[in-house]
């Protein structure tokens, strides 16, 4: 049985039943090789049959292309599936720069792709491929599978998300009440009970004032 499988493809109806297997951590879309450097093709089991300990070995392959188009640009190397992880010293003289590089996984009748990524610090040329037009077809050197990824999502290794590095720490405190601020009577009763103080002396003239002219009348 012949497995294909496209990480973030556009896969073709006729491949629609296509299992699974390799799925790549990096290089992905937004990471960049540069010529005369170590880079390292890691990837990953996505749960899905066949198991990389099913798959075996696998033949890894630079790839430039696109939907239309997949050319052989240079052999990384070959390596058990269940190793995970192959370096690769890029070539001054790999190719030309730009954003069209892929890696393809072979081990027998089963294929795997991982989605383009960029490469600069280059110079070169790729037979059979025009970086102009990367999705020009191109017989002699295109392989039988007509579709490949546009792009791949998959974080870098060992890079941390925006949401985790941009985070903050903790919440800032929330000041407490001060006790003095609060106010220990209510100003409306106070100025109340100070009316009624300050009356009481009148009320207590006249009523003495009442009494000594009742008397006064008996006598």
């Amino acid at each position: 049985m012949i497995y294909f499988h496209f990480s973030h493809f556009k896969i073709p109806s006729s491949y629609n039943n296509i299992l699974a297997g390799i799925t790549t951590n990096s290089p992905f879309q937004s990471v960049t090789w540069n010529g005369g450097e170590q880079e390292n093709v890691v990837w990953a089991d996505d749960g899905k049959a066949p198991a990389l300990s099913k798959i075996g070995q696998v033949t890894i392959d630079l790839m430039a292309g696109g939907e239309e188009n997949q050319v052989l640009v240079d052999n990384i190397g070959k390596a058990p599936a269940t190793a995970k992880t192959i370096s690769y010293k890029v070539p001054v003289t790999v190719g030309p720069p730009g954003d069209f590089y892929f890696i393809k996984y072979t081990s027998g009748s089963y294929i795997s792709y991982s989605g383009t990524f960029s490469i600069e610090g280059v110079k070169g040329t790729v037979n059979g491929f025009d970086p102009k037009n990367p999705n020009a077809k191109s017989p002699a050197n295109g392989t039988t599978i007509n579709s490949l990824p546009t792009y791949s999502t998959y974080p870098k290794i060992g890079q941390a998300s925006p949401t985790q590095s941009n985070a903050p720490t903790g919440s800032p405190a929330i000041p407490a009440t001060k006790n003095n601020d609060a106010p220990k009577t209510n100003p409306i009763d106070a100025d109340k009970t100070g009316d009624a103080i300050s009356l009481m002396p009148s009320f207590v003239g006249i009523a003495t004032s009442a009494i000594a002219l009742t008397l006064t009348y008996l006598y």
